[in-house]
């Protein structure tokens, strides 16, 4: 459409100049000149008209071009308009006009992407093709590291579906790494993790666990130094983090101990809230108490009224197994039922209960059995008095998937070569002893690597705590088949 005027522009040129005649000047000449001159500004007009239509209404036309290193172009167009979705290409120049587009998942591409989000140069390597946690859709998947932080390894990827889509877990994998830096310093027995990411191999968002209703101040005054150390990096002026408490209860009735919800949060980037204020931090450990208490809460109304539609039977039966799993011996009951054989070493153990709270507030009245004698519980408080708690460990209380007790005394991280492993030290409830005068307890260190793998688990030490005074020994061993200190086996009749 435009090329008749243009050419009607160009012959009017000509002859308004007298390329094409060159004859005398007289009024018809001027008059014919005139003309011409009139049809070259309508020719040009027509031409302008023409551009705006096309380029200016129809944004098809348009396209936004940014040059991102030296190598890449990126050309961002909107076919039908710029409401609509946006198609994002790139490009590599070749020469002063023409490029070259590359795919999608070229490094090249990916490389500046990472490096214009984040102004920094990084270095990809280890190339690999991977998918979505949530789908089966692929993903190029690269490995990844700043050029000034070769340590700090993280994975950017590609993801095939249109729009393509290209994201990383950069801000995460640096914000676990500066985290766990932080509590190893000030609360090394809190355990950190992360969430899956969006695509597998990826890192997710930081993650603390609330232990119960007696961690909740804790894990919340953790959290608070956690999130406020972080945001004292500039870095998450920029770029926003999120940080998520899960909290464990006992699983619903009938069930063990569990992760029973979460909370999340999100800190940081340039439309933080005014809680990230040095003013204001002050107050985190609070709101983060005040929403696990709350979240907590909603989870045991919510458990309590799936407890009330049970039907009556079940209800009791349920209310039996979760008391043999929560409650200080009471798997000896359960054990007794399920046998129906009667038990001469320990009396309660026939006793009966005819709902769940009368059997948890009297299992729970004592850390001593019925006739005296100390509970495995009750036992471990006097180990913990004796051994533990001198060497500034704290404790956490729990039961295996057979209702068996023991206590969690400390994690931290640790190296063997290369290799990076997890420690996590218990305290395992064994038995009673064979002369029935003792409790016996196993120490471990539990060795997993740090993405959950099994490793290696050594035997620390055995101990005995008689069940009448609360004495403990130690065993001096450290394998089952080595034999124990003399005071060990007399206290126990073991070897």
């Amino acid at each position: 459409m435009a090329g008749l005027p243009l050419s009607l522009e160009l012959f009017c040129l000509c002859r308004l100049f007298g390329i094409l005649e060159r004859e005398t000047m007289t009024a018809r000449k001027l008059l014919a000149r005139a003309g011409i001159t009139v049809l070259l500004l309508a020719g040009v007009i027509y031409t302008l008209a023409v551009i705006f239509f096309f380029i200016l209404l129809n944004p098809g036309h348009m396209e936004k071009e940014v040059r991102l290193s030296s190598d890449v172009i990126q050309v961002t167009s909107y076919p039908f308009g710029y409401e609509s979705e946006k198609i994002t290409s790139y490009y590599k120049p070749v020469g002063p006009i023409f490029r070259k587009e590359y795919a999608f998942d070229d490094e090249a591409a990916v490389r500046s992407v990472l490096n214009n989000r984040y102004d920094t140069t990084f270095i990809l390597s280890e190339k690999a093709i991977t998918n979505k946690t949530d789908s089966s859709q692929p993903v190029t998947l690269y490995q990844a590291v700043p050029a000034d932080n070769p340590e700090l390894v993280f994975h950017a990827a590609a993801e095939w579906n249109s729009p393509r889509t290209y994201y990383d877990d950069y801000t995460e994998v640096r914000t676990y790494l500066k985290a766990q830096k932080y509590a190893l310093q000030h609360f090394p027995q809190r355990t950190l993790s992360t969430q899956p990411g969006p695509a597998i191999g990826m890192t997710g968002a930081l993650t603390l666990t609330c232990r119960g209703d007696w961690d909740i101040s804790s894990c919340a005054f953790d959290a608070a130094g956690i999130i406020s150390n972080l945001l004292e990096d500039p870095f998450y002026m920029l770029h926003e983090f999120s940080v998520i408490i899960e909290y464990g209860k006992s699983g619903s009735y009938g069930s063990g101990p569990a992760n029973s919800g979460s909370i999340e949060m999100s800190f940081g980037g340039p439309d933080s809230p005014p809680l990230i204020q040095q003013q204001k931090r002050a107050d985190l450990p609070g709101i983060i108490e005040q929403r696990l208490k709350d979240a907590m809460g909603q989870y045991d109304q919510t458990i309590q009224e799936e407890w009330e539609e049970l039907p009556a039977q079940e209800t009791q039966e349920a209310s039996v197994t979760q008391d043999a799993q929560e409650t200080p011996g009471a798997q000896d009951v359960l054990d007794t039922q399920d046998s129906q054989e009667t038990s001469t070493e320990r009396s309660d153990t026939t006793q009966t209960y005819g709902s769940a709270e009368t059997a948890s507030s009297e299992w729970a009245a004592s850390s001593v059995d019925s006739d005296g004698l100390l509970t495995p519980e009750g036992a471990f408080d006097k180990l913990y008095a004796a051994v533990f708690a001198p060497e500034g460990y704290t404790y956490e209380c729990t039961y295996n998937a057979k209702g068996n007790f023991y206590a969690i005394l400390s994690e931290w991280e640790t190296e063997n070569g290369e290799q990076k492993l997890h420690v996590t030290k218990t305290a395992v409830y064994d038995r009673i002893s064979k002369n029935g005068k003792c409790q016996l307890f196993v120490c471990y260190n539990e060795y997993t690597t740090l993405d959950g793998g099994e490793w290696s688990t050594e035997i620390a030490e055995f101990y005995a705590v008689d069940r009448q005074t609360g004495e403990v020994t130690a065993g001096n061993k450290t394998s089952w088949s080595q034999p124990a200190s003399k005071a060990y086996q007399e206290a126990t009749g073991d070897k």
